[in-house]
C-alpha cells in the first residue's frame, strides 16, 4: 500500500539509550487529556519517533515509552509494544492511503473509519451514537443508518476493549462497579476420538450403541453416555471417567469476559468511597 502524503507531528522532547525510548509532550491548558494509549496525536508521535529511531539505525531499543505532562494534572504515561507500534504504522499508512483515494470521503463512514485507530475519541463517530435513528424506513435513511451502525459498533467494541484491559492490568487501572473480568469457561477435547470411544466400549458392549448415536463426539457427551451406564450423576464420576480416558482429553480455558455482577443500580459515589467520581476521559 502507497501513499503520497505525509504524516508528522510535534512533541517537546525525545531521549533514548540502547533499549529504552522516553518521549516527553508538555501540556498546559486546562483540560485533561486524554490517555496516552486512547490519544490519537500520542499513538501518531510514538509511532513516528519509533519509525524514525529505526530507520536511524537503533533497532536495539525494547521499551518505548511515551509521556503527557500536564501541569494540572501530572504525568499521563503508556508504554508501546513492537506489535502496536506495527500495528499503528499499518492503520496510519491504510488511513491515508483512503484518504488519497479519488473516491475518499473526508467524513464518517465504515470503509474510513474501520481503519482509523482514533474512533474512540472521534467527535464525529460519537455524534453518531446521538443521531443515528431506526424508526425512519426510508429506503435512502435505511442505508445510512447502517452505515452509522456499523461505526458505533466499532466504537462500542473499543470502548469495551479500554475497559477490559483497564480491569486486567497490574495493578487494575480502575474499578468499574457492577462489572468484573469473569474468567473463560473451560473447554475438553479428546487428543483422539477413536482411542476414546475405544476405552469407552471396553465397559460393555451396549455403549457403543450409545456412542454411535450422539452428534457430535465431545467428553461431556461421552460423560453423559459414562454415567448413565453407571446410573449415576455426571458431575459425581467425572474424575472416573477421566480416569478410564487417561491422558486423551485436554482442557483449555477460554478468554477472560467483562461480565456485569449486579443487576441493581450503583450508587457511584458509594462506589467511589463517598467522593464525587471522576470523569473518566476516553
Amino acid at each position: 500500500m502507497k501513499t503520497t502524503l505525509n504524516l508528522s507531528a510535534r512533541f517537546d522532547r525525545s531521549v533514548f539509550s540502547e533499549e529504552i525510548s522516553l518521549t516527553q509532550d508538555f501540556k498546559t491548558g486546562y483540560s485533561e487529556p486524554d490517555p496516552v494509549r486512547l490519544n490519537a496525536q500520542m499513538r501518531v508521535i510514538a509511532m513516528l519517533v519509533a519509525l524514525n529511531l529505526i530507520r536511524a539505525g537503533h533497532n536495539k531499543i525494547k521499551r518505548f515509552i511515551v509521556q503527557i505532562i500536564s501541569m494540572h494534572y501530572g504525568v499521563l504515561e503508556a508504554e508501546f509494544s513492537w506489535a502496536e507500534l506495527a500495528g499503528l504504522y499499518d492503520s496510519t499508512l491504510a488511513t491515508l492511503a483512503s484518504l488519497e483515494s479519488d473516491t475518499a470521503m473526508l467524513q464518517p463512514s465504515p470503509e474510513v473509519c474501520d481503519k482509523c485507530p482514533a474512533i474512540l475519541v472521534c467527535p464525529a463517530v460519537q455524534r453518531l451514537v446521538v443521531r443515528a435513528n431506526p424508526i425512519d424506513t426510508t429506503p435512502v435513511e435505511l442505508a445510512r443508518n447502517l452505515d452509522k451502525v456499523a461505526m458505533i459498533k466499532e466504537y462500542c467494541e473499543q470502548f469495551e476493549e479500554f475497559c477490559k484491559k483497564g480491569l486486567l492490568a497490574e495493578p487494575p487501572k480502575f474499578a468499574i462497579p457492577g462489572y468484573e473480568m469473569a474468567p473463560g469457561a473451560e473447554t475438553r477435547k479428546f487428543t483422539d476420538i477413536e482411542t476414546a470411544k475405544s476405552r469407552m466400549c471396553e465397559l460393555d458392549p451396549s455403549v457403543s450403541n450409545a456412542l454411535n448415536k450422539l452428534k457430535t463426539h465431545t467428553p461431556p457427551n461421552y460423560l453423559k453416555v459414562y454415567a448413565t451406564f453407571y446410573d449415576r450423576d455426571p458431575k459425581d464420576c467425572k474424575e472416573a471417567f477421566d480416569k478410564l480416558m487417561n491422558g486423551q482429553i485436554v482442557t483449555t480455558q477460554n478468554k477472560s469476559s467483562l461480565k456485569r455482577v449486579k443487576n441493581e443500580i450503583v450508587d457511584a459515589r458509594a462506589a467511589f468511597g463517598g467522593q464525587e467520581p471522576k470523569q473518566l476521559a476516553l
